[in-house]
């Protein structure tokens, strides 16, 4: 690799660093988002959160989980 495909490289790597720390970090998830982020179906994901007590909030007609109760099932 020559140093001029090394330093092109360096700057898309600048960029992409760029674009995920502009990126805002989600607090709380729409029962879709939320059921990506665990990969389950909606049945499972409410199936999880009465076992585990997750209670989503309802905004607008939306229930919203927050990011950490989700991540907690993984500890």
């Amino acid at each position: 690799m020559t140093n001029e495909e090394l330093f092109n490289l360096l700057v898309r790597i600048e960029g992409k660093l760029d674009q995920v720390q502009s990126t805002p970090i989600k607090t709380h998830l729409k029962t879709k988002e939320a059921c990506n982020y665990l990969s389950v179906s909606a049945n499972t994901l409410n199936k999880i959160c009465a076992e585990y007590g997750i209670n989503p909030k309802p905004i607008g007609g939306s229930n919203y989980y927050r990011v950490s109760d989700l991540e907690k099932l993984f500890n």
